[in-house]
């Protein structure tokens, strides 16, 4: 049941991926602006960052269940009329239900993901269940846009798109069916851990994981920086290949997949993470992988080189994800707040540094100058994290010494 339940992290980011790849392909195929076609993904980016900050104001592991039922209600609305409206202009009305069912979704479950470990709040059950929920989401969210790509080629140009949603509709509907499921797994995990029926009692935290610090100040600040460096890429990375490079378009989906193939990878590998997710080393290498990968999206045009680059940023991106969700849900008391705040972080990231990061580059008249940028961004994100990290830790001595 656990496997099962982990899986759901996947499909609905294959959905989002699915709904991005359309209501994106389809406003550039109208003949639309550049900005009308960007505009798509940031009306989504705007209702699942600000979703996600009014519900982690109130979420708890009581009613979880619950908001994930009712965002997957709102999504199965938004993708109906997605797939049954054929005006490309309609989609600006049904994108921001997008947004909410997803925001609902990946807000609410990562509040209660934690009670798939035997042990709650152990390092060891936490950085196991954050490592395959990154697997889990980063398959989908390559996924999404190649099985796009796949059925809309079997039909026709005009109405191929149509099938896609109703992939969605359909996913949806099992999806809805797991909640349901999980709605009996979480009361009885509530009921075993004293925790049903709004009662609670004290979480059982070993006395050393007792001493580390809260470093969800330093993640945030990290995620700031890497989310804008993920924005940006999605989609000057294709703008960058097509219009200066000329690569084929089979090749910036290999690239693009790759990258979050790789990053799926990349968080499963943490799967045994202890201590170092409190310390700057690993993030500090996965910086210097990206910094490399930046470089040779710059100067290169190697498809080859590209997909060296993509890997390392891949690797960077899931260092990132996983330290970030981490943070959020090794605290017992404030997983809801803070899981609200990193999904509020990506929601703003993506829609802001896309269109930040393209306008810099048309005013420096230097197509390379958003990769410089992310490189850079990088360095701020570890940088960052490093400050704030020293910063809590001398707080937390402080405090102790008080």
């Amino acid at each position: 049941m656990r496997i099962l339940f982990n899986l759901l992290p996947g499909l609905v980011n294959i959905i989002t991926g699915l709904f991005m790849f359309i209501s994106a392909k389809r406003m550039a195929d109208s003949g639309a602006s550049s900005f009308m076609v960007g505009g798509t993904m940031a009306v989504w980016a705007f209702f699942y960052a600000s979703s996600a900050f009014i519900l982690g104001r109130f979420l708890t592991k009581r009613n979880a269940v619950k908001v994930l039922l009712a965002g997957q209600g709102i999504l199965l609305i938004a993708l109906l009329g997605l797939a049954l409206m054929p005006q490309v202009t309609a989609q600006y009305f049904w994108l921001p239900g997008t947004g909410i069912g997803t925001a609902a979704f990946f807000t609410s479950f990562q509040v209660v993901v934690k009670l798939f470990g035997k042990e709650e709040y152990a390092l060891e059950s936490v950085s196991k269940n954050v490592a395959v929920y990154t697997l889990s989401w980063s398959f989908g969210i390559a996924s999404g846009p190649m099985i796009a790509m796949f059925v809309w080629g079997l039909f026709s140009p005009e109405e191929g798109w149509r099938y896609c949603y109703f992939i969605t509709i359909g996913m949806v509907i099992f999806i809805t069916i797991c909640l349901v499921l999980m709605n009996s797994f979480v009361k009885r995990r509530l009921t075993e851990l004293g925790e049903a029926d709004g009662q609670s009692q004290a979480p059982n935290i070993p006395e050393d994981q007792k001493a580390l610090p809260d470093l969800i100040i330093a993640s945030w600040s990290m995620a700031i920086f890497s989310g804008c460096v993920v924005a940006m890429m999605r989609t000057h990375l294709p703008d960058y290949c097509t219009k200066v490079l000329h690569m084929e378009t089979w090749k910036q989906s290999a690239v693009l997949a790759l990258i979050s193939y790789a990053q799926a990878f990349a968080g499963l590998a943490c799967w045994k993470a202890r201590r170092w997710q409190y310390r700057p080393v690993v993030l500090g290498i996965s910086v210097l992988g990206g910094v490399i990968a930046m470089l040779i999206f710059s100067f290169s045009a190697s498809f080859h080189a590209y997909l060296l680059a993509a890997v390392l940023l891949g690797i960077f991106y899931g260092v990132f994800y996983f330290m970030s969700t981490f943070h959020a849900l090794i605290n017992p008391v404030k997983t809801a707040r803070y899981a609200g705040g990193n999904e509020t972080i990506v929601g703003f990231t993506a829609m802001l540094a896309p269109i930040a990061g393209g306008m810099l580059a048309m005013q420096s008249g230097e197509m390379r100058f958003p990769f410089w940028l992310g490189a850079a961004f990088m360095l701020l994100a570890l940088g960052s994290f490093v400050f704030f990290s020293i910063r809590a830790r001398k707080a937390q001595v402080s405090a102790a010494a008080e």
